[in-house]
């Protein structure tokens, strides 16, 4: 098991925390004002998930299995995720459904960059490694830089998966308590298909290999 990044999610998920929310309580605690700090906790679960991951494998030597030890790390970073989306609902007004919704758009988006990590860290090229992290900071940062630079806000399905994992968490949790909306459903399977497509292609290409 990897107990060293079980160890460092643990730390990360507490500077989050303290970063987001802050060690104290405020003069009226309400959802109104406990919910900007979710969100913000949420983005910075997010560059550890999809940012310093990435860059902590792909730096290390390629391990004996690494689909295997990819899959033990998402194992680590969908548990952390879990617990950063559900526990803090109770300072929020979002909904149950609202809330599936999040975590299982943040699952989707980790199958996504797990799946570029693993196929990365199979081979020691330093240019493969760096296109990886390069593909890990756009999935990241891309729908962002976009939003910013267009200065309109995005809107639909299509909208929600470019938006990516990042500024498609704002998206998705606009809604308060109401239930997660038909097309931002769809956003979220669109996302979880990509990652399961992602590591099903992993999986035949490793059949493949195995056969020559």
């Amino acid at each position: 098991m990897p107990g060293g990044l079980v160890v460092l999610a643990a730390f990360w998920m507490i500077a989050a925390w303290l970063v987001a929310l802050g060690p104290g309580t405020p003069v009226h605690p309400s959802a109104a004002t406990y919910e900007p700090g979710v969100r913000l906790m949420l983005v910075c679960i997010g560059l550890g998930v999809f940012i310093a991951w990435p860059l902590l494998r792909l730096s290390q030597h390629g391990p004996t299995f690494p689909a295997r030890q990819t899959l033990l790390d998402v194992a680590v970073l969908v548990g952390m995720v879990q617990l950063v989306v559900w526990l803090p609902r109770v300072l929020t007004v979002w909904s149950i459904s609202r809330t599936a919704a999040l975590a299982l758009f943040l699952i989707g988006w980790i199958l996504v960059t797990s799946a570029v990590v693993a196929a990365a860290i199979s081979t020691n090229h330093r240019s493969v490694r760096n296109l990886a992290m390069l593909v890990c900071i756009a999935i990241c940062l891309g729908g962002p830089v976009v939003a910013w630079l267009a200065a309109m806000e995005p809107m639909g399905t299509a909208a929600i998966v470019h938006a990516g994992p990042l500024r498609g968490v704002q998206l998705l949790s606009e809604g308060g308590s109401t239930r997660a909306s038909h097309e931002q459903w769809t956003a979220v399977l669109v996302v979880l298909g990509a990652g399961v497509a992602a590591w099903l292609a992993l999986a035949c290409r490793s059949v493949l290999q195995s056969r020559r």
